[in-house]
């Protein structure tokens, strides 16, 4: 019994620690105004009666509720004791066995199936493991047996060191600080009498609802969201502030610790079984997945703009819907590619029509304006509905500020009247002005928005609403493919970074669906004439000895693109013309172009964006 004796002994040093660190903390309120009421707390401090020294029950149980994370290894082999002294009385020694070996391989399983990580996956089978040899252990000897509590105390310490440094324990640790410190940093921020609620620890960090004082909104928590992160100790970003959907004076506050974003997210191959389903693109900072409507048998198609500074991941997110399109069985693709085709045209193989020049752009938007009409004469419905048979026109447009003045007419048509026909617009451009567009009306019809960084926040205003208080002039230039996203469904003022597509994916996608692509409509085939019968398809510039189209390999393209540097004058050349050399997408350009430049081969000229060969490249040669 001197091992139980030793261990009350520690559990009441801890409750006394505890205890005074409570009573440090309220006093120190009480001298910086803050009001203390018996029987309840204020934020996260427990309540004491006016100076008086005794703890009463009610506060001792909130500090074991409380520090629950901290003493959950004390309460765990408190209760295991209890499940011996329970079995050794009431149970002989075959059934107690059985049943004890059964637990613990349910609960294994269900610690297995549960964990994801395979380190914690191993502490709970080890953990479970020596619970089960204990309470064997205990129900031979005795659950007093000196020898099998002292066993229990030191199995319980072990197992204990690794719970106290596992990181979600630390996050709990750190998010009961950031509670405990909130009236302070509230009323240094000018946010006083608001409460800190339901803080709930996530993977990527901690989650909770900012309850306000009458006549705060979430537009004053904008204003101070620096000044939070400096309060609370965080990193500059790391605080972002939502709208909670029931209530203007409640505001959602999420702390991200570790970022989802840092790293790329790989495309997860998603294949799209009608075009009606929601277009997956990637994750929101806490790990949701962020997803836009292109199309829904109800309202007709979303048209969509996607808009950033030069190199912010637009042509990504392109790329995904073009991957949307292509496995969808009731959708045709169609695309505008004023870049010479380099974003577009590995699409080609399960792509109806793609323009590459202004010229051809605006034949496309002709013939479309044409079937618009065709589609609305034959209408028997008040929105098209979609299936193999009369697929839905998915058109994406890449550098829409290039398309000719001369289409702008057919693009208005298009854009007021294709939701109900069948027809999706998605316009990606720099600088959304009026003119980049097309016009404000096209504009007004684009209701799901994309905003990618900008240099300036007034440039955002084009894109995105002020009243979400977000910013993408503060998208970090080492995060493409992050962005803001407003549409029906995904209203959420919260950073999105979109998936990464590969070459290797699209051309997977390519190959896999070349042959399954549905054809027009009759009404549309008829009415879009002879412009579409002669439409160009994208082919691939390279052929081989048959005189067939084909894309070069990698090794061909990494040649292709060295002896374009070698061979470019003073003035360098762009990305685009590298791509055009090489017949590859421009983030693979620039991840070549970045390990070219590791090694010293090329550099930048004077020119912005403009690359050439180094001495070291020419004397190399171009094999790679």
């Amino acid at each position: 019994m001197n091992t139980l004796l030793v261990l009350a002994i520690v559990v009441a040093v801890l409750l006394l620690l505890v205890v005074t660190r409570e009573r440090r903390r309220a006093n120190d309120l009480r001298r910086g105004g803050f009001t203390i009421v018996r029987g309840r707390r204020q934020g996260v401090v427990f309540t004491v009666d006016h100076g008086r020294r005794e703890l009463d029950l009610t506060a001792l149980a909130w500090l074991l509720w409380r520090y629950r994370h901290h003493l959950a290894p004390l309460y765990c082999g408190l209760l295991l004791w209890l499940a011996g002294l329970t079995a050794y009385h009431g149970l002989d020694r075959t059934p107690a066995v059985s049943l004890i070996a059964g637990c613990a391989l349910a609960c294994s399983g269900w610690a297995w199936l549960r964990l994801n990580r395979g380190i914690e996956r191993a502490y709970a089978v080890i953990v479970l493991a020596e619970a089960a040899g204990w309470l064997v252990t205990a129900h031979v000897l005795g659950p007093t047996d000196p020898n099998v509590v002292r066993l229990l105390v030191i199995g319980a310490l072990i197992a204990a060191v690794p719970w106290w440094a596992h990181r979600r324990v630390r996050s709990q640790v750190r998010v009961e600080r950031a509670i405990a410190a909130w009236p302070t940093v509230a009323e240094s921020v000018g946010l006083a009498g608001s409460k800190l609620v339901n803080v709930v620890v996530s993977t990527w960090g901690w989650t909770g609802r900012l309850v306000l004082k009458g006549g705060q909104t979430i537009r004053d928590v904008h204003k101070v969201l620096r000044g939070i992160e400096s309060g609370l100790r965080l990193p500059i970003g790391s605080v972002r502030a939502e709208p909670w959907h029931d209530r203007a004076d409640v505001v959602v506050v999420r702390v991200v610790e570790s970022d989802p974003h840092a790293l790329p997210v790989v495309w997860p191959a998603t294949e799209a079984t009608t075009v009606a389903a929601r277009l997956p693109i990637g994750l929101y900072d806490d790990g949701q997945i962020c997803d836009l409507p292109l199309y829904d048998a109800d309202t007709g198609t979303h048209h969509a703009l996607v808009a950033g500074t030069n190199g912010s991941g637009k042509s990504g997110l392109l790329n995904l819907a073009a991957a949307h399109a292509a496995s969808a069985p009731d959708a045709v693709l169609w695309g505008i590619d004023l870049k010479g085709g380099i974003e577009l045209r590995p699409w080609s193989p399960v792509g109806d029509w793609l323009a590459t020049t202004g010229e051809q752009a605006a034949a496309m938007l002709t013939v479309l304006r044409r079937i618009i009409d065709a589609r609305g004469q034959a209408a028997t419905q008040r929105v098209w509905q979609a299936n193999g048979d009369h697929p839905v026109i998915v058109v994406l447009i890449d550098e829409a500020a290039e398309l000719p003045r001369t289409a702008t007419d057919d693009l208005d048509s298009i854009a007021r009247r294709g939701r109900a026909l069948g027809v999706q617009l998605t316009l990606a451009t720099q600088y959304p002005t009026a003119d980049a567009v097309g016009s404000t009306q096209v504009r007004a019809q684009l209701r799901t928005r994309a905003g990618f960084r900008f240099q300036r926040s007034t440039e955002a205003a084009a894109v995105l609403s002020r009243a979400s208080g977000i910013d993408p002039a503060t998208i970090r230039k080492n995060r493409p493919g992050c962005c803001y996203i407003e549409a029906a469904g995904a209203e959420r003022p919260a950073l999105v970074r979109c998936y990464w597509i590969t070459d290797e994916h699209v051309a997977g996608v390519a190959q896999v669906h070349q042959d399954s692509q549905p054809v027009l409509d009759p009404v549309s085939v008829l009415a879009a004439g002879p412009e579409y019968a002669q439409r160009h398809r994208g082919r691939q510039q390279h052929r081989d000895h048959g005189g067939r189209h084909r894309k070069l390999d990698n090794v061909e393209a990494q040649r292709a693109l060295r002896a374009a540097l070698i061979a470019t004058d003073d003035q360098g050349s762009t990305v685009e013309e590298l791509c055009a050399s090489c017949d590859r997408r421009k983030s693979w350009i620039y991840r070549q172009l970045e390990t070219l430049d590791a090694e010293s081969l090329v550099e930048r000229t004077g020119r912005h964006g403009r690359y050439r060969a180094t001495q070291a490249l020419i004397e190399q040669g171009d094999s790679p």
